[in-house]
């Protein structure tokens, strides 16, 4: 007789087998990893990892505009599949995904209005406070807008050198306090995070991240039943939206007038049975949660984008000029002005806070998407950035950012960016806020640009990017190249050190805004043919080749190189011998593609990498000396500054005449 011991596992690895093979097999017809057919661990661990964005668009780049991600997760990049999942009348409910954000109090789940998956309660919820977040509405918070912007430039008034994404997220959080109920939180004032508000939120958003891949488990962890018994102290945050409530309510309508405390208050009574008290404090919550963090990344990625993108600022500056605008501007002024709206269009556009798919459930009976058929139950969506490279809705130079081709004369080819844009989400849960998130961009922009000169701080790499799991906003590095990049809004890529990026690191670095291109071996390989973004025109290119590999008549080096890093000595290596870097790092893989090394001067790291366009070392060398120099446009740097890296004992040799 066959033991349990033995027969136990038996069973349970040939059950678990079979589970994993019916799993895959559903959609095997759509391409994506096999392992994330199989399970959702996959997933699990790309967005835990902050890792899932970047996969998603090599797969979309790998398979086109269907790819699958989960057991039942699929990402669609198709912009004409929008309304189809989207549309008010598609049919489609949030997925699973969003129960992780439903909030516990007093024991019960209370959905809120972006989390609840009845949409008859969200379609009330969202008409009782639709009059708060119009057009018109909006104009009435603008007064709290000023003062916030005028405390922002005081502030700055008195900096040399600051982090800029740290000051805009302090400027919107205090916005969003004074248009909610009338009072800033005092993170301008204090120059923190006041009662831990921000890191709340991000809390909030990253518990989304990690969690929404296996809901189920997530329910196991936070939502069993002695979990739901344990008592739950408000948080800072919710404790003052509470005592604005009372104090709200206690207020005259002339008293609170212009907030939306008063109009929360005001639908409350008009419907009860839709918004009650708990319902006021949690509006005012998302309200300060959307309206402070996610406006506060699209506004730093505009000025970043402006920063990088010299021609651009100077553009803009100049509509500024000619509009003859206040140190504030009113927001009836700036709202006309086309190139400040295509500069935030393409901001959004180019990076998106969404990370991941927004999530839709096929209806019954299944549907037919892009001309694919999907069961009912099948979780399908559209990746922002993904939808956004469409070469074919935004052109060839999708991948660029160029604020130009807003202002297109082609209406049709208007109407269709229009209709593809994502920024905002889209359909009948798209941002409720909108109206107030855009005139907040197009008060600050202005206003920080006529007011200030802004440019890169030396001792700071303004390029790096962090990916967060749920929202992704600009980090800045402190200055040591063995100082952790500190993320702004959740997990790092792996939390690595910049320079232990690994095999992805070029198309990480790239990716996420440190444009870096690797060249071939030799000068008559076009760099551009191996990595496109080498065109951009702020790209900071990085060249690991030997001192023959030089700008000549048939090369594009002198438009796209920035930082020449020659060898001492160029080696031949066989394909699988492990090389070692100028860096700190752990022996790696044979890159492949490139053969040659460059030896640097200190012996017990002689090999810098392969000159191959998927070395890291070599991105990572890039990114040290842009870290010590900054980014430098309008050509390569000369010999004589790479002469100043010598001396850093970064290079041993520069070649007579290498750029």
């Amino acid at each position: 007789m066959i033991s349990f011991l033995v027969l136990f596992p038996i069973v349970l690895l040939t059950s678990v087998t079979i589970r994993l093979i019916s799993n895959w097999r559903r959609l095997s017809k759509v391409p994506g990893p096999a392992l994330a057919g199989a399970t959702d661990l996959w997933r699990a661990y790309q967005q835990y990892n902050g890792k899932l964005r970047q996969k998603l668009l090599d797969l979309h780049s790998r398979h086109g505009p269907i790819v699958r991600y989960g057991v039942s997760s699929i990402s669609i990049s198709d912009p004409e599949v929008i309304n189809v999942v989207y549309g008010s009348r598609a049919g489609f409910i949030i997925a699973d995904s969003y129960k992780v954000l439903v909030g516990i109090q007093n024991g019960k789940e209370v959905p809120s209005l972006v989390s609840t998956a009845n949409e008859a309660r969200h379609g009330a919820l969202r008409r009782s406070v639709a009059n708060a977040f119009t057009a018109t509405a909006a104009l009435g918070y603008e007064r709290w807008i000023d003062v916030s912007i005028a405390e922002l430039i005081g502030t700055i008034r008195r900096k040399t050198t600051f982090d800029l994404s740290s000051m805009i997220l302090w400027y919107t959080m205090d916005a969003a306090g004074r248009f909610s109920f009338g009072e800033p939180l005092g993170c301008l004032v204090a120059e923190d995070d006041v009662n831990g508000s921000i890191q709340l939120i991000r809390d909030r958003f990253n518990h989304w991240g990690w969690w929404s891949s296996i809901p189920q488990l997530e329910r196991l962890v936070y939502r069993n039943p002695i979990a739901m018994r344990q008592k739950r102290a408000p948080s800072s945050m919710a404790a003052a939206a509470l005592a604005k409530l009372r104090a709200g309510s206690d207020q005259s309508k002339d008293e609170a007038a212009d907030t939306l405390l008063q109009r929360f208050l005001e639908a409350n009574k008009d419907h009860p049975e839709t918004l009650d008290m708990t319902g006021v404090v949690g509006m005012l919550m998302s309200t300060i949660s959307g309206a402070g963090d996610t406006t506060a990344t699209t506004v730093t990625a505009a000025l970043f984008n402006l920063l990088r993108n010299p021609n651009s600022l100077r553009k803009l500056e100049e509509e500024l000029s000619q509009a003859n605008l206040p140190e504030i501007p009113d927001f009836t002024l700036v709202n006309k002005l086309p190139y400040l709206n295509a500069v935030i269009k393409e901001s959004m556009r180019v990076f998106p806070t969404v990370t991941w798919p927004m999530e839709r459930l096929v209806p019954a009976g299944g549907a037919t998407i892009a001309g694919m058929f999907f069961p009912e139950g099948v979780s399908v969506g559209c990746l922002p950035s993904a939808v956004h490279r469409n070469v074919k809705i935004f052109g060839e130079d999708a991948h660029i950012y160029r604020p130009e081709r807003w202002l297109t004369p082609d209406r049709e080819r208007l109407k269709q960016m229009e209709a593809a844009h994502m920024g905002f989400s889209r359909g009948r849960r798209n941002c409720l806020g909108q109206n107030i998130a855009v005139m907040q961009m197009k008060k600050v922009i202005p206003a920080l640009v006529m007011k200030f000169k802004m440019h890169y701080a030396a001792a700071y790499l303004l390029t790096a990017w962090a990916i967060s799991t749920a929202f992704a906003e600009p980090v800045t590095r402190p200055d040591g190249l063995a100082s952790l990049i500190q993320a702004r809004a959740g997990n790092l890529i792996a939390s690595k050190y910049i320079v232990k990026l690994k095999q992805d690191g070029p198309i990480t670095l790239v990716r996420s805004g440190i444009f870096v291109s690797v060249a071939a071996r030799n000068a008559n390989v076009n760099i551009a043919n191996y990595s496109p973004p080498s065109w951009e025109p702020t790209a900071c290119t990085v060249d690991a080749g030997d001192s023959g590999d030089r700008v000549s008549s048939f090369s594009n080096y002198g438009s796209v190189l920035d930082v020449f890093a020659p060898g001492v000595a160029i080696e031949t290596l066989p394909a699988g011998v492990r090389t070692r870097s100028l860096f700190p790092l752990p022996a790696t893989h044979n890159w492949g593609g490139g053969e040659s090394a460059l030896r640097c001067q200190q012996p017990s790291r002689t090999r810098i990498a392969r000159s191959s366009a998927t070395a890291a070392h070599v991105t990572g060398l890039g990114a040290y000396l842009l870290a010590l120099e900054g980014p430098r446009r309008g050509g390569p740097w000369g010999a004589g500054e790479s002469s100043s890296f010598a001396a850093k004992n970064i290079l041993t040799e520069v070649p007579a005449g290498a750029r």
